[in-house]
């Protein structure tokens, strides 16, 4: 029944139905969350619960779509709970994808100093993940 309400027309109820999903840690919801993460319809709330979900559950079956993930133009914080989901999952598949993310990642160096404490924050959540997926911490 709590996989159904993924479907729900509200928004709020797929949040909460991904989340209450992701505390259970049901790997039988690991399909219909993929759906609701590979939808661009998808709101970025319950994109965001779906990843924190997937996290939890650590089926290694989700790293690639985990991955397309960072490839899109999404915001940043968004991205950095794809690249913790992906440290918490530790598949060793993500690691040449993240490690290549953080390298991108430490190219694009913000010149305004106001930026700098932020992007410091994303590559230490980047370095973190790598660490996780080669076993370090």
């Amino acid at each position: 029944a709590l996989i159904g309400r993924l479907s729900d027309e509200d928004n709020t109820v797929r949040e909460k139905s991904a989340w209450a999903l992701g505390e259970l840690r049901d790997p039988l919801a690991t399909g219909e969350l993929l759906n609701r993460l590979n939808d661009q319809e998808e709101s970025d709330e319950v994109k965001t619960a779906v990843v924190e979900a997937l996290s939890k559950i650590k089926d290694q079956s989700v790293t690639g779509d985990l991955v397309s993930q960072l490839k899109l133009d999404v915001d940043q914080g968004y991205k950095n709970e794809v690249v913790s989901a992906l440290g918490e999952i530790a598949d060793p598949l993500s690691e040449p994808e993240l490690s290549s993310y953080l390298d991108n990642l430490k190219q694009d160096a913000p010149g305004d100093q106001s930026l700098l404490f932020s992007w410091q924050g994303d590559v230490q959540i980047a370095e973190e993940a790598l660490m996780k997926i080669r076993g370090r911490i």
